[in-house]
């Protein structure tokens, strides 16, 4: 059994780190119960869960990722790279985003000009649609809508840009 000293700065990233423990005992001699680190923050699922598990493991793993920017062995280039294959890993995220974005792009395009039809129909007294999202006068989307579904597609596009961003900078 050996043990090793941390040093923790007062801030991490904006996270306060004073809950990391300042010594960590490795046992090398009996089994652990408890995981290694190394999948934990390679595996960006394990990372997110093992974060979300108390603020004292929050503060850890924000800990680990600032010392690979900042820390005695750290550089940007280790960061950054790092930060990239964190997130390579959100395929499954960006994939269940797609079909929102589709969806917000055709609500969009199919709502932005006034169809002739539903004139008539509001002429007639017919207006079934929410006027939160649709306007009253002509059924088009109103700025709020517009705005959401705007956010919907351009937060879709910001994932798939940094996903691709990711994977380019990991292959080569």
């Amino acid at each position: 059994m050996f043990y090793t000293n941390l040093s923790t700065p007062s801030g991490a990233g904006g996270v306060l780190v004073s809950a990391i423990p300042q010594q960590i005992i490795l046992d090398t001699e009996n089994d652990l119960e408890r995981p290694l680190i190394t999948p934990l923050y390679l595996s960006s699922a394990a990372f997110n869960l093992a974060s979300m598990t108390s603020y004292t493991n929050f503060c850890f793993m924000q800990y680990i990722r600032f010392s690979a920017f900042f820390g005695e062995n750290g550089s940007l280039r280790d960061g950054i790279a790092e930060t990239f294959w964190f997130y390579s890993q959100n395929l499954p995220t960006v994939a269940l985003l797609l079909p929102r974005a589709g969806l917000s792009l055709a609500l969009l395009l199919t709502f932005t000009s006034v169809s002739p039809d539903y004139v008539a129909m509001l002429e007639a007294g017919f207006n079934r649609r929410d006027e939160t999202y649709f306007s009253a006068s002509d059924g088009t989307l109103t700025a709020y809508a517009r705005g959401v579904l705007i956010a919907n597609a351009a937060w879709t596009a910001w994932r798939v840009l940094v996903l691709l961003l990711s994977w380019w900078a990991i292959t080569g």
